[in-house]
């Protein structure tokens, strides 16, 4: 599944991978691909950190033509909005605490017709699968850390992402999904426009009141 990134992704795109742990997507970017990897484990990025040196060490040098390694977590992103064409997250998703304010950011920072990549754990298609899903769910998320009976779809549209392509594997109990930031909806968030208000009062008593 993780080598269909190498399909998506066009070379020499800003490409952001959130959750990116140990790096396993690293050799399915296309050359030229401006990538930022960010994680919130401090493990995972020293290990991300040691693939991505040796990955420039091969003959040749890197074929990403920019990899820088961050610490950041998906839920709270740290980039300016509209800063990259493409954000790929395989496995994140299931297993942060609040999906929906990770897909809000990632709807965030993307460009107007930018994509979302993912391959996620999820409620499986299958009733006898998912029946067993319910029932291991708790020690599932005891020992990988994985909520394994969540919708993403779901909250995928509810981000207002639409979705372009969608396939399920292993049992109906992984998405892979490719969905568009539409160009159409503004990129507008209640804490953002709260700013954006007190922003627009300390103007107009700058212009007014303040006699400037």
């Amino acid at each position: 599944m993780r080598q269909r990134i190498a399909s998506i992704v066009p070379s020499g795109r800003d490409v952001l991978e959130t959750a990116a742990g140990i790096g396993s997507n690293l050799p399915f970017y296309p050359a030229g691909t401006r990538l930022v990897m960010c994680d919130l484990s401090d493990g995972m990025l020293k290990l991300l950190r040691d693939r991505v040196e040796e990955l420039g060490t091969h003959e040749g040098g890197s074929p990403l033509a920019r990899c820088s390694v961050e610490h950041a977590d998906s839920q709270d992103l740290p980039y300016p909005r509209h800063s990259f064409d493409f954000v790929v997250d395989t496995f994140g998703l299931c297993s942060v605490s609040e999906p929906q304010n990770a897909l809000r950011e990632m709807f965030r920072v993307l460009r107007p017709e930018g994509r979302l990549v993912l391959i996620e754990h999820c409620s499986s298609s299958w009733g006898i699968v998912r029946a067993h899903q319910s029932l291991t769910a708790s020690h599932r998320l005891r020992d990988w850390g994985c909520f394994q009976t969540r919708s993403i779809s779901d909250f995928v549209e509810a981000a207002q992402f639409e979705v372009e392509e969608m396939e399920r594997f292993g049992f109906g109990s992984t998405l892979y999904i490719v969905a568009r930031r539409p160009p159409h909806i503004a990129d507008h968030f209640p804490e953002e426009s709260k700013y954006a208000r007190e922003g627009w009062k300390q103007w107009l008593l700058s212009r007014f009141v303040g006699g400037k």
